[in-house]
């Protein structure tokens, strides 16, 4: 209401009311985005009103980009799951910022891919490349993102169900969030990327190493002893 406030406004100086413009016309912009995740809504908000500008080194940016992460990680679009353990991780995280050089220097990182959204890194290793993801079995309800529409799991034999329609586009989304998060990790190397995965040769249905097959298969062949390579080759 302030901020809308005509009266309080013309008692601010110009810089100041300058100021309050561009966060209106920006948090008009936030709210328009509306359905993004809210990584990427508030992100973008800071990186907008110039956020970065206000930092004093670039371990204060790595601070930020750590929190914007952070904030995917206890996110599913643009809700927050659990603010409780939002504000746990929050303070895990400002431990981590207030602990001095020495304690938090490690050379080695092992993080999820999420976390690692917005870092770089010389050298990255992605291990168990060919593991399932998630489950293979259709939960016994689902609901339809944005929308108020459940479904039951209908009765063996049952062909003819809204159920069918929103579990295939549920797992559609989910294929389509692994290959982004997917990208996201690959692309944090600047150096080196290293792809690891056991028995290469025949890729998991929805495993990482099956949305990355067509492009890595030749570097993988490339990389497998004789007794491996013949068993890959068969199959092409």
């Amino acid at each position: 209401q302030c901020i809308g406030n005509k009266k309080l406004i013309n008692e601010l100086e110009k810089d100041e009311q300058d100021r309050l413009r561009s966060f209106k016309l920006n948090m008009q912009i936030a709210i328009e985005q509306y359905g993004a995740s809210i990584r990427d809504i508030i992100e973008a908000f800071w990186y907008r009103l110039g956020g970065p500008a206000t930092l004093k080194d670039q371990n204060k940016l790595q601070h930020a980009k750590d929190y914007f992460s952070l904030l995917e990680e206890v996110s599913k679009g643009e809700t927050i799951v659990d603010l409780q353990e939002l504000k746990r991780r929050i303070d895990q995280l400002h431990a981590t910022f207030t602990s001095s050089p020495e304690e938090s220097a490690n050379p080695v990182q092992v993080m999820t891919m999420h976390k690692a959204k917005g870092l770089e890194f010389d050298y990255v290793i992605l291990p168990g490349l060919n593991r399932q993801s998630g489950s293979s079995e259709s939960p016994l309800l689902v609901t339809y993102s944005g929308s108020s529409l459940v479904a039951v799991k209908p009765r063996p034999g049952e062909k003819k169900s809204i159920y069918y329609f929103i579990d295939a586009i549920n797992k559609r989304e989910e294929r389509n969030e692994h290959k982004r998060i997917l990208y996201v990790a690959a692309t944090r190397a600047m150096k080196q990327l290293h792809l690891v995965a056991s028995n290469p040769d025949k890729p998991i249905t929805g495993s990482s190493l099956s949305y990355l097959w067509p492009a890595c298969k030749n570097d993988f062949i490339k990389n497998t002893d004789q007794k491996e390579k013949k068993s890959i080759l068969k199959d092409k």
